[in-house]
């Protein structure tokens, strides 16, 4: 992995949020929160939009790549891939996950889904984003629903 303050020094607005733990602009949208959460543990760099970009995506845009966030010995298959199913193809692969994640994400996509709700209720109408996102987290629920059923 290379040195933490060089991969913080290629994010913006960085700001650390506990021990080995950092909030910053996500480069792959337009992000006005600091929605990408950094946590460094040992010889890795763990990372977590939390609108939803992949970490591929995010190493692309910072021009890094996995040799430069984690230690060789990772295996490729417990490497992310960028299609948003990280999770369901660690479970699917292993069985290995942390069950904690799921949560946390399907925590995310339920408040995503009771604002979209919000939004309709009160007579307005979502973007094409809004119902793409809708309609890849409804993909991502059913996909993990099958697998684990």
């Amino acid at each position: 992995m290379i040195d933490r303050q060089e991969i913080l020094a290629r994010f913006s607005k960085v700001y650390q949020s506990g021990t080995d733990q950092y909030q910053c602009l996500c480069p792959v949208h337009d992000d006005r929160n600091a929605s990408l959460g950094l946590k460094f543990k040992d010889d890795k760099m763990i990372m977590n939009c939390f609108a939803g970009c992949s970490a591929e995506s995010i190493l692309e845009s910072i021009g890094l790549d996995w040799s430069d966030i984690m230690p060789n010995t990772l295996h490729e298959e417990w490497r992310p891939n960028a299609n948003g199913t990280d999770m369901i193809n660690v479970a699917k692969t292993k069985m290995r996950f942390n069950p904690f994640a799921i949560m946390k994400s399907m925590r995310e996509d339920y408040l995503y889904i009771a604002l979209s709700a919000f939004e309709l209720r009160n007579g307005n109408t979502l973007s094409q984003e809004d119902l793409d996102k809708l309609h890849a987290i409804t993909i991502k629920h059913e996909e993990l629903y099958e697998y684990l059923r």
